[in-house]
Parts: structure tokens; C-alpha cells; sequence
């Protein structure tokens, strides 16, 4: 299935000429294990962004596929648990919510080359960017100016999952893990990090026995 932002939710979704407007049409539509193609153009509002994504599905997108939460919801979704979701070359900005303003991951699926850029958590709360509860994997992501109150101002790992081959800039956490906080036995390899912030750990805070390789 394809979500256009010149689709319409009317129409069958199976083409690029026909497809939907927004992403929650296209999840509903899609049986487990299929792939949906976001093409590029900034998609708002709680039809494609901040809710929850119960089903094995891809979701890919392309060069200037961008999902913004207007800093007034989480700019992605909710992955939930028991399923796999892979999300690849999507730009996710402006989020705001509690926990993982762009993605609060119950999956084991991965996240790929994608971007995440001034996604904010507020008070007391954790992983401006991403919460990682399960064991999905985080790779060739990039991460720009995403902040949290308390731990984890880019990714907070509570899990598993491994970051690999990421590049962390200007990444702020009140308290700990300017960048990566790792609760678990999450791996973090071959990663870039540039001005990230925290009152303890700048770049990553290791609460854990997760391991840091170069």
C-alpha cells in the first residue's frame, strides 16, 4: 500500500496514483506482514502520527518523508507488543509526549535510516526520542537536538535492542544520557556522538551491563 499527501483515504491504496492520505488508512487497510510506502511530504495530525501500530508491518519510507508532531503529539507511534514493525528512511520531528516522543517501541523490529530532530519529553519522563522496551534495533539513525526532563535525550534503552552505526548531535537530558541512557543489556556499537548534554554522561549513561564497542 501506498500514503500520499495528495492520496485520498477513498481511494484503493495499492498504487501511487491511488493512494491513501493518511497513514492510520493504510495500517488499517494492510494484512500482517505487508509493506506500506510513504512518499515523500510532511504528514500532521492524529491520523498519521501517535497511535498504536498492532500488527507485523513495514513501513518505509523515501528522501523527504517527514511525519511532524507540531510539538502538540508524538510525531510517530506506538509499537506494540508481540509484533514486528520496520521502519526505514523516515524523518520524524517536533514530537512531544511522555515517553519516546517519536517512538515508544513494545516491538522487535528495526529502525532504520531514519531522522529524529527536536522530539521532546517532559516531566520527570524518559528517551526524547525514542523508548526502546523490547529488543528491536536502532541503525544508521541520526539524531539532532531531542531532549528529555530526566534520562535519555535521544534513545532510552530499557531492553535488548542495539544502536548501531548512529550519530548523535546536540542530544539533552536533564538527568542522565545526554544522548543514550542504558537501562538493560542493550548494545551501543560503532556510534558518533557531538555536543550531547546531560548532568550525568553526556553521551551515554550505563545503568546496565550493556556494552559500549567502537
Amino acid at each position: 500500500y501506498y500514503v500520499s499527501t495528495f492520496g485520498s483515504d477513498s481511494n484503493n491504496g495499492l498504487t501511487k496514483e491511488t493512494a491513501f492520505l493518511t497513514l492510520s488508512q493504510a495500517v488499517t487497510t494492510a494484512t500482517a506482514g505487508q509493506t506500506i510506502g510513504v512518499l515523500a511530504g510532511t504528514y500532521k495530525g492524529a491520523s498519521n502520527c501517535n497511535f498504536t501500530i498492532s500488527k507485523n508491518l513495514n513501513i518505509y519510507g523515501t528522501s523527504g518523508t517527514i511525519f511532524d508532531g507540531e510539538s502538540a503529539r508524538r510525531s510517530g507511534w506506538i509499537l506494540n507488543s508481540g509484533y514486528k514493525v520496520n521502519i526505514k528512511s523516515v524523518s520524524f520531528k517536533n514530537g512531544l509526549d511522555d515517553y519516546g516522543s517519536a517512538i515508544y517501541s513494545n516491538s522487535t523490529g528495526s529502525i532504520t535510516n531514519c531522522t529524529f530532530t527536536n522530539n521532546t519529553v517532559g516531566w520527570g519522563e524518559d528517551g526524547g526520542a525514542i523508548y526502546n522496551n523490547s529488543t528491536g534495533n536502532v541503525t544508521d539513525c541520526t539524531f539532532i537536538e531531542n531532549y528529555t526532563y530526566n534520562n535519555g535525550g535521544a534513545i532510552y534503552n530499557n531492553s535488548t535492542g542495539s544502536v548501531t552505526d548512529c550519530t548523535f548531535l546536540y542530544n539533552t537530558a536533564n538527568n542522565a544520557g545526554g544522548a543514550i541512557y542504558n537501562n538493560s543489556t542493550g548494545s551501543v556499537t560503532y556510534c558518533t556522538f557531538t555536543n550531547n548534554y546531560a548532568d550525568y554522561g553526556d553521551a551515554i549513561y550505563n545503568f546496565s551491563t550493556g556494552r559500549v564497542n567502537n
